[in-house]
């Protein structure tokens, strides 16, 4: 992994705001993957009152237009993550949690594809349609499963 410091310089024109949306970010990417290596989502869900929801197979709805500052965090979240070899699990930790910060209700969905052996994939939904355009969700896997935190309920 990088080293954060080394991230925060490539951030470029960061102003303090974005400097507080870095270091979160990076923060909860550590925690999203020592507490994943060593103890395993389900350590991971337990922390932060993540809950199994039903049904898991969901229909994208409307969705809120994005302000400023939502779209600013989403953006220096991904551009952290973008730099960063890390896998989709916790990438997807991160996300939710970047999302649930700057107040979207966001969700975790874990799903399946057989087709060519079994692979997993991990990734982050808004309202039912995945967080970035081009990244394989729905319409590639089949979701097993569906998890929201207590602060992302709370959005609702």
């Amino acid at each position: 992994m990088s080293d954060p410091a080394a991230l925060a310089r490539r951030a470029g024109n960061a102003r303090p705001a974005h400097l507080a949306i870095i270091a979160r970010t990076i923060g909860w990417l550590v925690f999203a993957r020592v507490i994943i290596a060593t103890l395993g989502f389900s350590k991971v869900r337990t922390m932060l009152r993540m809950r199994t929801i039903e049904p898991v197979e969901r229909e994208a709805s409307d969705i809120d237009p994005l302000t400023d500052a939502q779209r600013r965090s989403l953006v220096w979240a991904f551009r952290i993550l973008d730099k960063v070899k890390v896998s989709c699990l916790p990438r997807s930790v991160v996300l939710e949690r970047v999302c649930v910060a700057a107040g979207i209700s966001a969700e975790i969905v874990i799903g399946v594809v057989t087709s060519d052996g079994f692979r997993a994939h991990a990734w982050v939904e808004v309202a039912g349609r995945t967080l970035r355009a081009g990244e394989q969700g729905p319409e590639t896997w089949k979701a097993l499963a569906r998890f929201d935190s207590a602060k992302a309920r709370a959005l609702r």
